[in-house]
C-alpha cells in the first residue's frame, strides 16, 4: 500500500510539472497575433481603379522587426488583363476601429499582361500608421489605381 501511495504522488508530481511546462512554454510575454488572409482581396469600388487586377494570397499581421512594433504585408498582384497596367496597389485598412486607404508607394508599379508581382512588407508603426498596434488587423478592400 505505501508504495502505491507513492507511486502516484509520483506520477501526480510528473503530470503536474508536464502541464505546468507545456502551459508556460507558449507563454514568452508577446500578444498572439492574429493574422489576416484571404486568398483574394474584395475589390473596392473606387472610379479610379483598373479592372480585372486582384491582390491574391494576402497575409496581413502584426509583428514586430528589429525591436519596432508594426505590421507584415505580404501579397501578389494578378493582373488579368491582356494589356500592360501602370499604377499603384491601394488597400483600405481597418486598424484600432479606423479605416484609411493606403497606398504601397514604389512596389508593383508596371506589371504586363496576364503576369503577377510579388510584394512583401515590413510596415512600421509611427512611420506608416499613428495608432499603436492593432494585434487583429483588417484589409477590408483592394484596388490598383492608374497612374
Amino acid at each position: 500500500v505505501r508504495q502505491y501511495i507513492m507511486r502516484q504522488t509520483i506520477l501526480s508530481i510528473v503530470i503536474i510539472s508536464l502541464i505546468y511546462i507545456s502551459c508556460n512554454e507558449d507563454d514568452d510575454n508577446s500578444p498572439q497575433n492574429i493574422a489576416f488572409r484571404a486568398e483574394r482581396l474584395i475589390l473596392c469600388e473606387d472610379d479610379v481603379r483598373i479592372d480585372n487586377v486582384y491582390a491574391d494570397n494576402v497575409i496581413f499581421e502584426a509583428g514586430i522587426l528589429e525591436e519596432n512594433e508594426g505590421y507584415f504585408l505580404t501579397f501578389t498582384v494578378t493582373n488579368e488583363n491582356n494589356f500592360s497596367i501602370s499604377g499603384h496597389p491601394r488597400f483600405l485598412i481597418k486598424l484600432n476601429e479606423q479605416r484609411s486607404i493606403f497606398g504601397l508607394g514604389s512596389d508593383c508599379l508596371e506589371i504586363g499582361p496576364n503576369l503577377n508581382c510579388e510584394f512583401e512588407r515590413f510596415l512600421r508603426v509611427n512611420t506608416f500608421f499613428e495608432n499603436e498596434i492593432d494585434l487583429t488587423p483588417k484589409i477590408e478592400c483592394f484596388y490598383y489605381q492608374e497612374n
